[in-house]
């Protein structure tokens, strides 16, 4: 019986030990994410800004490509809070459509950081 008892005690002493720890990995786990999860929420409003204020600035420019302004508009009225297919293929038209006409601005590198750090 005192055996018995013994093995019992163990166990579930071993038990709650490892209850403990499952606690307080999960717990470092899920601060981590909160934490990574802000970060990339700040980067992705940072990589916005940049990209709004490259389009305000071509915009001003006289840009006789009819169809790079209408790209840079419509990059203007898409809703940048989440990442979506639509402001990935006029970000991709905007930059196609920037190398063929051999135009450079301030805010490649900028945005080129952006998305680096953002990743």
């Amino acid at each position: 019986m005192k055996i018995l008892k013994g093995c019992l005690v163990t166990v579930i002493g071993f038990v709650l030990i490892c209850l403990v720890c499952y606690c307080f990995y999960k717990d470092s786990v899920i601060s981590n994410l909160e934490s990574s999860s802000k970060n990339v929420e700040e980067n992705w409003k940072k990589y916005t800004e940049n990209i709004n204020l490259r389009n305000e600035k071509l915009i001003l420019e006289t840009i006789k490509n009819d169809t790079l302004q209408y790209y840079l508009k419509a990059s203007m009225d898409i809703d940048k809070k989440e990442f979506s297919r639509e402001f990935e293929y006029i970000e991709y038209k905007i930059n196609e459509k920037l190398m063929s006409e051999n135009i450079e601005t301030d805010f490649n590198e900028k945005l080129n950081t952006n998305v680096d750090v953002y990743n």
